[in-house]
């Protein structure tokens, strides 16, 4: 009897931190920040070792080797609405129209959300004219993927919904 107890005690526990996890990042596409980041040059063998796209991005050359292993960095979009490097998140508040980019660094790399795009058996060609990842980031700095933008900022591909 307790072992079945302590099994439906962990399944509630797994489930319900699954669906917590779910709700969070469904609210960050629904409500967060519009954000279009400038691709850095992407290695286009990615494209030959699967259906993805291995992806960089310019903002994190900006991260200097100085700062910290994990923090954010504060940007701003420009008239285009693609977003500009300011500087590394310290003390100072915010101004109007400021946001967070939250990136971690692991073994030497900046990561800025996510690092690879899959897609569509067959359709990597039209990948090719990426330009820019297009995210929805959270009030703290998370980053969610959700599309590629060509260099007019049109998206490429299905919609991520």
């Amino acid at each position: 009897m307790l072992n079945r107890m302590l099994g439906i005690a962990g399944a509630i526990l797994v489930f319900g931190s699954l669906g917590f996890a779910i709700t969070q990042k469904e609210t960050i596409l629904r409500h967060g920040q519009t954000a279009y980041l400038d691709l850095a040059p992407r290695d286009p063998r990615s494209l030959m070792q699967g259906d993805y796209m291995a992806l960089r991005y310019r903002i994190a050359s900006w991260v200097s080797s100085t700062a910290s292993p994990d923090g954010c960095v504060v940007l701003v979009n420009d008239a285009r609405g693609v977003s500009q490097y300011l500087r590394i998140q310290d003390a100072e508040p915010l101004a109007p129209g400021e946001f967070l980019l939250r990136y971690r660094r692991r073994h030497g790399n900046v990561r800025l959300g996510s690092d690879a795009f899959f897609f569509q058996e067959g359709t990597g060609p039209l990948y090719t004219q990426a330009r820019f990842g297009e995210f929805r980031i959270s009030p703290k700095g998370e980053a969610l993927l959700v599309g590629l933008r060509d260099a007019e900022l049109k998206p490429l591909g299905a919609p991520a919904r």
